[in-house]
């Protein structure tokens, strides 16, 4: 394999990659999305927890996903 078609084969690897954590960050959302909010959830107090360490997680995978993109334009 020619250097340039590998050089190809891992940039369309490194989107794949980014639009794979995409759909983790549209699953990890849905979920977070779920959890009630507002009067008369006070007595499940761990969905506050749950909502944030999903909203970090998902903070998390989105700057993976820039530097997989970044990396990417300089190979």
């Amino acid at each position: 394999m020619s250097p340039w078609s590998q050089r190809n084969d891992n940039r369309r690897r490194l989107i794949q990659a980014s639009n794979n954590i995409d759909t983790s960050i549209n699953h990890l959302m849905r979920i977070h999305d779920s959890y009630p909010e507002g009067e008369g959830y006070e007595q499940h107090r761990g969905y506050d927890d749950h909502r944030e360490l999903l909203r970090s997680f998902c903070v998390a995978l989105d700057q993976l996903k820039d530097g997989l993109l970044g990396y990417r334009e300089t190979i």
